[in-house]
């Protein structure tokens, strides 16, 4: 078997589609992965993993493209298909319901987000050892909602735990450690510790500056983030704010999230994302 109609080519296809997403091109992405879909649909079947996977990965370019209504009704139709073909408790579960736990609060319901990646946490528990990448996500997630739901003290807490825990297991200058940094230096903000929230945002952003061409979305949101903390903290030079901003503007768009929120001088949320590890 070979072309269009090889799984192998629908799985490089779908790997590109999500590259294109991270730097910066969802409207490529867009493309790539709803033809992604309907080729896995006919060739390999609505309950395929891999037409499960791309489901998955469409949603979270819709949910960066502000189409959350598109993202649920998708990930409300591939949740149960990978109850059914891997389990309630399999780890593409999980992951499935933790992007719908982000959608949940892209439209504003961050109280039913927090139960979901609760539950979440509770079912890597149960099938990981305390240190492995995707409980310390999960545990990630949760400090994310924690603090978004009012939370803020826990919220940091869990956040600095997991960044510890990431710089053990995998290094200081890892980028998966850059993005927990990301969430502390949220955590930090969110509780008024400025000057620590503008120091972690430049660890962060040095890291991922090292480890990720630039115009990855998450070494964009990390330079936009620390421009924005360097102005809370009290840097009132804006030159820097102006480049970051100006910079997400040309390699994303001026409607993109992380661009949208550095024109508006508010910080933004990096997931790490279960399926990288």
């Amino acid at each position: 078997m070979s072309g269009d109609n090889n799984p192998f080519t629908l799985s490089s296809a779908d790997a590109l589609g999500t590259d294109e997403r991270d730097q910066g091109d969802l409207q490529g992405s867009r493309r790539r992965l709803e033809a992604v879909y309907e080729s896995s649909k006919r060739i390999l079947g609505a309950e395929h993993l891999g037409t499960l996977l791309t489901m998955r990965n469409l949603a979270t370019t819709y949910r960066w493209l502000n189409k959350t209504d598109l993202a649920a009704t998708l990930l409300d139709s591939a949740l149960p298909r990978f109850e059914r073909v891997l389990g309630m408790e399999h780890p593409h579960t999980i992951g499935c319901r933790v992007e719908r736990a982000n959608v949940l609060s892209d439209q504003g319901d961050n109280w039913a987000a927090l139960r979901l990646v609760t539950a979440a946490e509770r079912s890597y528990q149960a099938l990981f050892e305390a240190d492995h990448p995707l409980r310390l996500v999960a545990r990630n997630n949760l400090a994310v909602f924690a603090r978004k739901t009012g939370d803020t003290a826990r919220g940091r807490e869990i956040a600095e735990e997991v960044a510890a825990a990431f710089a053990a297991k995998l290094g200081e200058g890892h980028t998966i450690t850059a993005l927990a940094l990301v969430n502390v230096a949220n955590a930090a903000a969110a509780v008024g510790d400025l000057e620590h929230a503008r120091r972690t945002d430049e660890r962060a952003y040095r890291i991922l500056e090292r480890t990720l061409r630039p115009e990855n979305i998450a070494s964009i949101g990390a330079m936009v983030n620390y421009a924005v903390g360097r102005i809370a903290a009290g840097d009132y030079d804006e030159s820097f704010w102006s480049r970051a901003v100006q910079y997400a503007e040309e390699v994303l768009t001026r409607e993109h999230p992380i661009t949208v929120a550095g024109l508006n001088k508010q910080r933004i949320d990096l997931a790490i994302e279960p399926f990288v590890m």
